[in-house]
């Protein structure tokens, strides 16, 4: 049987991991991901519309991406641009990446607020409210980011993306390309079904678990940063049966399958030779988005549950130097006081550190003008009402005694 490269993300506009549409070579068998049903079908939704199916005909009909297009390492984003809904040049506003990921995948406009600010205000141009879902453009378009160069989402590690990702290497481990897909890693993960049928959330959480024991038996430099590890990555294994799934009237349950019952697929975009085809990512035809918006509510349930059985990702740290030297920091000592690992998952408090996690990876220098209005904007009315801590510091010096912490 053919097998096919899954081209996942890691970060949250990794967070948009989105699917790619199989070859059109017949004789070589079927693609795995294709002519498949869930398993679980007594969890279908109930709630299908047939407004949910996507349009990829007309001006969304599939464009694979110029010389000079800008892709990256998100599949959803590549999905997007190839498709019209965002600009096929790669380089995107703000405002339009998130109505784009509403659209399409039905990404809560506040989820999508989140991550779109985010992505503008540390690898984008907040000046010209661009950013790129690759790497930064040869010429115009986009002026320097605010920290220096705007190196795009492909130039996010540590920010946006995580180490222990689905399925791209460790940048330490890889001459610092997080971007790259690893074939041993999807094969790993479509093992892990043996009728290759119902990769649901457990089957992700599962890999997820393997995923980070290998990172700490493997990586001198594995580093869970606040945001991109302790918040990013987890979203990058919860979002695939969330927004992947293909959401028809007989298909996938709602919690998710990589399947879809038509012959196009999500997961396979092959050349000739059996290699993943980057940037080429396609949505298929027939292809119905999830029936309701995922929002940051949402992701908040999806994510305590998961650190709740398994609580050894409720971290910020990494090894110091050498494998199976992981050590957390402390998050009282982090923050102040204002959370610890007891208190994390009570009440409003995950989503509390997640906002504080964003405006500590802001250094003061910036919070100002243009970027002061953004995220005034865009984000901290997303927060507001939640009882937040104040937090009296946000000591980065901990990260000191991690050598992963430097890379970018």
């Amino acid at each position: 049987m053919r097998l096919c490269i899954v081209l996942l993300s890691v970060f949250l506009p990794s967070v948009f991991a989105f699917a790619t549409h199989g070859s059109a070579h017949e004789g070589r068998g079927a693609c795995p991901f294709a002519n498949r049903t869930s398993s679980n079908a007594e969890k279908r939704s109930n709630a299908f519309d047939p407004g949910q199916l996507i349009d990829v005909t007309g001006e969304h009909a599939y464009r694979p991406p110029r010389k000079g297009d800008l892709r990256g390492p998100c599949p959803g984003l590549n999905a997007l641009a190839n498709h019209g809904y965002l600009d096929p040049s790669g380089l995107t506003t703000l405002t339009e990446a998130i109505f784009a990921t509403n659209k399409v995948f039905n990404m809560g406009l506040d989820l999508g607020a989140f991550l779109s600010v985010y992505a503008l205000v540390m690898d984008g141009d907040p000046l010209s409210l661009k950013w790129s879902i690759g790497g930064p453009p040869s010429s115009g378009g986009i002026l320097s980011g605010i920290l220096g160069s705007a190196k795009g989402l492909s130039g996010s590690h540590n920010k946006y993306e995580s180490d222990s990702s689905p399925t791209r290497t460790d940048a330490y481990l890889n001459n610092g390309d997080a971007t790259t897909v690893n074939n041993a890693q999807f094969l790993q993960l479509y093992n892990l079904d043996p009728d290759h049928a119902n990769y649901d959330i457990d089957i992700l959480k599962t890999f997820h678990s393997l995923r980070f024991d290998h990172s700490v038996q493997n990586n001198p430099h594995f580093f869970y940063a606040p945001l991109a590890g302790l918040v990013v990555v987890h979203a990058a294994f919860i979002f695939i049966p969330t927004f992947m799934s293909n959401y028809t009237e007989n298909g996938p349950v709602l919690d998710g399958v990589l399947f879809e019952a038509s012959s196009e697929t999500h997961e396979c975009r092959l050349s000739d030779d059996l290699k993943a085809v980057r940037g080429q990512e396609r949505i298929p035809n027939n292809w119905y988005r999830r029936p309701t918006p995922y929002t940051i509510p949402n992701f908040n349930l999806d994510l305590i549950e998961l650190l709740l059985e398994y609580p050894k990702y409720i971290a910020v740290g990494g090894n110091t130097g050498t494998v199976n030297s992981f050590t957390p920091v402390n998050l009282g000592d982090l923050t102040g006081g204002g959370f610890n690992a007891k208190n994390l998952l009570e009440g409003n408090n995950l989503m509390c550190f997640m906002y504080q996690a964003v405006m500590s990876a802001l250094p003061d220098v910036i919070l100002g003008g243009v970027v002061d209005t953004l995220i005034l904007q865009y984000v901290t009315p997303l927060f507001a009402g939640l009882g937040c801590p104040e937090l009296t510091q946000w000591d980065s010096s901990l990260y000191g005694i991690y050598p992963g912490a430097k890379d970018r």
